[in-house]
């Protein structure tokens, strides 16, 4: 597997989203490509470029086509969204919580693990952190799919709103260099 972002990859998932609401020709024609190429990239026969990507995340308020190129350009490092579950707001908050507290008990059970000093080699200590590592993801995923269900139900501009936590995380001191 490679590491680190992708220059390009095949993502006939998050051009099936857009398709949902856009033509391929319109698609085309907002992004400054040829519909054939649309076409070819919605079937998974050509990858979409980064630039592309980010024509679509931009031109189009789509969190879930945005959050799918996320995770296909990152190898998964973002996970994928979980298309397999009930998208009810109340049926994502239960999974949310369920999948949080999971997190926090598996935390709390390595507790003694990760408070003895970190050993290079010990078995023990790598796999409490891959069981934990395993239930944030599950948070993660569960969180990232919660939050594109919302913003597209409610027509929220994702992008816009994570600009505007970003600079409360920066004013706040959570992040120090962008």
């Amino acid at each position: 597997m490679t590491h680190g972002i992708q220059e390009s990859v095949y993502a006939p998932s998050a051009l099936a989203v857009l398709t949902e609401n856009h033509q391929q020709k319109e698609l085309a024609i907002d992004n400054h490509v040829t519909q054939s190429l649309v076409s070819q990239q919605a079937a998974g026969k050509r990858k979409v470029s980064k630039q592309i990507a980010q024509s679509y995340i931009d031109n189009y308020n789509e969190p879930f086509s945005a959050m799918i190129f996320a995770s296909k350009f990152t190898n998964g490092i973002i996970p994928p969204l979980f298309d397999g579950l009930d998208q009810h707001q109340m049926s994502l908050s239960y999974r949310f919580e369920k999948e949080s507290s999971e997190a926090m008990n598996e935390i709390q059970n390595q507790l003694e693990v990760f408070s003895e000093a970190i050993k290079e080699s010990s078995q023990k200590q790598n796999v409490a952190a891959k069981h934990v590592i395993a239930e944030l993801l599950d948070v993660v995923a569960t969180t990232n799919t919660f939050i594109a269900n919302i913003a597209c139900k409610y027509k929220i501009d994702l992008v816009q709103e994570a600009e505007e936590r970003e600079k409360i995380w920066k004013e706040q001191g959570l992040i120090k260099a962008r």
